[in-house]
């Protein structure tokens, strides 16, 4: 039995080599033919013709190196942008989730409530339809200076939460502003009023 198996490895083997030889063998012959094709490719040509080949052969190359390069450049920024992508919808999931838990909608304006200011503006007009969309207030001091509110809170604490939802969307100007029976008063005398 052992000589049996001896006489298989040994047969397998000698098939190893025999093939590894005509591979190297075929490979031989394949680099020859190149060398043969080059050889008619030069002979073809005037010297100068072959050599700007060979500049042009070689100036591609080196493109193309230099495009694999630029390839893979581009690959590792779009692995970059995909793991900003990933954060940026993880952070939205968030946002989204925090802004489920805060109700900013309009409510009765009796009595003391809160609302967030998000901007006054002297110059900036914005569309009366935008408005309506978005529950976004407008009201006029007494300079012309338009003041643009968001929500309606009976608590201070729920409109520092939105105010803080609004920071973390990048409205980093919003801010609480208090209001008595539709009439703005400040933030301290709100709270008093409260207490």
């Amino acid at each position: 039995m052992k000589e049996h198996t001896y006489k298989i490895n040994f047969l397998l083997l000698l098939f190893v080599f025999l093939n590894i030889a005509t591979i190297t063998k075929l490979q031989a012959q394949e680099d020859k033919k190149l060398e043969k094709e080059w050889k008619a490719k030069r002979d073809a040509y005037a010297p100068l013709d072959f050599k700007k080949l060979i500049y042009d052969k070689n100036a591609t190359k080196i493109l193309v190196d230099k495009k694999a390069s630029e390839l893979e450049d581009n690959k590792k920024a779009i692995l970059a942008k995909d793991d900003e992508i990933a954060q940026l919808k993880a952070q939205k999931k968030k946002l989204l989730k925090a802004n489920e838990e805060v109700d900013a909608s309009p409510k009765s304006s009796k009595g003391i409530i809160f609302k967030v200011q998000i901007g006054a503006y002297k110059n900036i007009e914005i569309p009366a339809a935008f408005l309506k969309e978005t529950q976004l207030e407008t009201e006029k001091d007494g300079k012309n200076v338009k003041r643009y509110t968001l929500g309606q809170f009976k608590d201070y604490w729920a409109a520092d939460k939105f105010k803080k939802l609004l920071w973390a969307q990048g409205m980093k100007d919003a801010w609480i502003v208090a209001y008595k029976d539709g009439k703005r008063i400040g933030i301290k005398e709100a709270l008093e009023g409260i207490v």
